[in-house]
């Protein structure tokens, strides 16, 4: 991440997998509360498509 704030507390970087876009977002939100997060960066998400899709999105957790 080129431009976060300077000033945080903590970060921290999940990488998600999941079937849908839904339970992609989901999961990702849900590692933020976890977190106590004040900001979510989504910094990269593909889809893989082999027999099904497999969504992917990397996010950093920015707390304050």
């Amino acid at each position: 991440i080129d431009a976060l704030p300077a000033r945080y507390d903590k970060n921290k970087v999940v990488n998600i997998k999941q079937d849908d876009q839904k339970s992609l977002m989901f999961d990702i939100y849900m590692q933020a509360y976890k977190f106590d997060a004040d900001a979510i960066v989504l910094n990269d998400t593909n889809v893989t498509n082999y027999n099904t899709n497999k969504f992917n999105a990397t996010a950093t957790l920015i707390k304050y």
